[in-house]
């Protein structure tokens, strides 16, 4: 998902994803030179899942150890600030394991998203980003096939069919005749239907 736009004072969009591993690879090697964000959502719950799965412990130990976390990366002023109190979070684990899995896993995720989120033109962006718009049309996507597996030809024709329908959509918020407004930053873009209509 793309964040931001390059504009005069950002050459590079901001990236945002999942933390699946072969996605953030492919960003990094497709697009070496942007910054990355992470979906907060996914990090936390992986996290939860190891604690419980991998180190055994209690849902309050799990649920203070992650608000803990986290609320680092909204207390802390700039990413170099928060590599520090990362840092300090880490050494105070007593269980290696799970000291290792933050330094080596959540860490580098959390850096980036705070460092990326400092960008110019993201300044409202919230570190504790949520991949939700994707989460969305990955839903819509599952539907469309109802969860199962296609053959290719299939699959190229339902996944056109859905891009049809959000194009459709598209034009509807552009005209301001169906469900879907734009956002306050697209909203110039809007016409009446009459001059849709005869474009």
């Amino acid at each position: 998902m793309i964040l931001s736009q390059g504009n005069e004072n950002q050459t590079l969009p901001v990236l945002g994803s999942d933390e699946e591993k072969a996605m953030r690879i492919a960003m990094a090697k497709a697009f070496p030179d942007t910054q990355r964000l992470a979906c907060v959502s996914h990090i936390e719950a992986k996290l939860l899942v190891f604690m419980q799965d991998k180190i055994g412990m209690l849902q309050n130990q799990r649920r203070q150890l992650k608000f803990q976390l986290f609320q680092l990366v909204t207390s802390t002023l700039d990413h170099t600030d928060l590599i520090d109190s990362l840092c300090d979070f880490e050494s105070k684990i007593t269980q290696k394991k799970l000291a290792d899995h933050i330094k080596n896993r959540i860490h580098p995720l959390l850096v980036e998203s705070k460092k990326a989120v400092q960008k110019p033109g993201l300044d409202n962006t919230n570190p504790l980003w949520m991949n939700n718009c994707c989460e969305s049309v990955n839903h819509i996507l599952k539907q469309a096939v109802s969860s199962k597996s296609q053959k290719l030809v299939d699959l190229i024709h339902k996944l056109h069919s859905v891009a049809q329908r959000q194009f459709k959509e598209l034009r509807r918020a552009l005209t301001d005749t169906g469900e879907f407004v734009l956002c306050p930053d697209f909203a110039r873009f809007k016409i009446s239907r009459n001059v849709w209509l005869n474009l």
